[in-house]
């Protein structure tokens, strides 16, 4: 097998503004000759990852609600427009 290099990176919870807890952790290991490969580990107690915002929510009512991801049917919709649309203002004219 020989000298084979392993990188890790590792991943903290983030439980309230500006505070990272090592209560659950995730540690993601890849070989430098296979960078596509990654064994995923996971520790502690997963009831500390919770959903929260994302960083650019700037007012308060926005950080009390959880980020909702765009539904995928939805961005295939736009991928497909987006290959025979002029430009993007097209794209959004045809979705709303």
């Amino acid at each position: 097998m020989g000298n084979v290099q392993l990188h890790k990176r590792y991943f903290q919870v983030y439980d309230a503004p500006r505070s990272w807890s090592t209560k659950f952790t995730r540690t993601a290991i890849t070989r430098q000759d296979q960078p596509n490969a990654v064994v995923v580990v996971y520790e502690g107690d997963e009831a500390q990852a919770v959903d929260i915002p994302h960083g650019n929510a700037k007012q308060q009512r926005a950080l009390a609600r959880p980020f909702v991801r765009t539904q995928p049917h939805v961005v295939k919709n736009i991928q497909t427009q987006a290959s025979t649309a002029d430009g993007p203002r097209d794209v959004y004219r045809n979705m709303v």
